[in-house]
C-alpha cells in the first residue's frame, strides 16, 4: 500500500476542492474517495498503527499512479501543531506541496459564508472577522507554507493562485501535473465544485453529527452507500443553506488589509510574484457598503 507522493494542503475556500477533482480526471493520479482525511492533523499521527490506517486510504491506487490527498487542515498551524514535520517523518523530503491560495477578503468571506451555514458563527461579518481569529489566521499564506518549504525546499512546492486558477482552469491543471512529473498532451477536467456553498448542511449537533463526522464513517461507510441512497438520505436529515449575509464593509476591508499586508508580500515573494498577488485596490473592490 502507498502513501502519498503529493500533498494538496489548501487554503481552505481557494478551490482546494475543485483543484483535487481537476488533478484526479488524469489517469497518472490517485485520490482517496475521503475528500479530506485530515489525518497529519492528528497527534498520534506518527505511530505506526495509526499511518497503516492511513496507507487504507490508498489502496486502490493502481501500480505507478502518483498517490495524493487535499485536506485544508493542513495549513492551519496556528490550531494543529507540527503537521509539516509528521509529513516529513511519515513520507520522506521528496513530497511535493501544492498550495493553492486567494484574494484573502473573498477567502474570508466564503470562510465566514461557511461557518455561518453551520450555525458556529454569527450573521454579522465584520464582527465575527475581528472576533475569530481563524478568518485572519488561515489568509496568513506565507506563515502557513513557510515550514513546509523549511521541510520539504523549495523545489517541492508549488503556489497556484487561485484567481489564475479560475481564469486558465487548464493551463494551470497542465503546469501543476508538470510539477508532478506527469506528462500531458491535453488536459481532462474534474468536476467543478462548490460544495460549501449550495448544498444542504448536514446535522451540526447531536448523534447524527458524530456518526457523519467520524473518520470511521468517512472511511469506510460512506464511500459504499450508493449516491441515489445518499442523495434520499440527505433530503430527509439535511436542511437547505440560508440566504448569504451581507459583505464586508469598507471599514473592515482596511482593518484586514491593515493585518495582511506583510503577509501578502510574503507570499509574494514565495510564489516568486514581481509584484503583490493582490493589489489593494483589488481587495478594497470586494466590500460591499460604507
Amino acid at each position: 500500500m502507498s502513501l502519498p507522493d503529493f500533498l494538496v494542503v489548501g487554503a481552505m475556500k481557494a478551490g482546494t476542492t475543485s483543484l483535487c477533482s481537476d488533478l484526479a480526471a488524469n489517469p497518472e493520479i490517485f485520490f482517496p474517495s475521503v475528500k479530506e482525511p485530515h489525518t497529519l492533523v492528528a497527534r498520534s499521527f506518527e505511530e505506526e498503527s495509526h499511518y497503516e490506517e492511513y496507507r487504507k486510504l490508498f489502496v486502490e491506487a493502481e501500480k505507478g499512479q502518483l498517490c495524493g490527498e487535499g485536506s485544508t487542515g493542513y495549513t492551519k498551524l496556528h490550531k494543529f501543531e507540527r503537521v509539516p514535520e509528521k509529513a516529513r517523518a511519515v513520507f520522506g523530503k521528496g513530497t511535493k506541496i501544492i498550495y493553492i491560495v486567494r484574494n484573502p477578503i473573498d477567502r474570508i468571506q466564503s470562510h465566514h459564508y461557511h461557518l455561518y451555514r453551520k450555525g458556529s458563527v454569527s450573521k454579522d461579518i465584520d464582527r465575527e472577522v475581528k472576533r475569530v481569529s481563524d478568518f485572519i489566521e488561515v489568509s496568513r499564506y506565507g506563515m502557513q507554507i513557510e515550514p513546509w518549504i523549511r521541510k520539504f525546499g523549495d523545489k517541492n512546492k508549488k503556489i497556484i493562485k487561485f484567481e489564475n486558477y479560475i481564469s486558465e482552469r487548464k493551463k494551470v491543471i497542465k503546469e501543476t501535473l508538470g510539477f508532478l512529473g506527469v506528462e500531458v498532451n491535453s488536459v481532462e477536467l474534474g468536476t467543478e465544485k462548490n460544495e460549501g456553498e449550495n448544498n444542504l448542511i448536514p446535522p451540526q449537533i447531536g448523534f447524527l453529527k458524530k456518526i457523519l463526522h467520524s473518520q470511521f464513517y468517512k472511511t469506510f461507510i460512506h464511500p459504499r452507500i450508493p449516491k441515489n441512497i445518499l442523495d434520499i438520505l440527505k433530503s430527509k436529515i439535511y436542511k437547505k443553506p440560508p440566504s448569504r449575509p451581507n459583505t464586508l464593509s469598507k471599514e473592515t476591508v482596511s482593518f484586514l488589509i491593515n493585518k495582511l499586508n506583510k503577509d501578502i508580500e510574503k507570499i509574494s515573494r514565495i510564489a516568486g510574484c514581481d509584484e503583490k498577488m493582490w493589489s489593494v485596490q483589488e481587495m478594497n473592490a470586494i466590500a460591499g457598503r460604507s
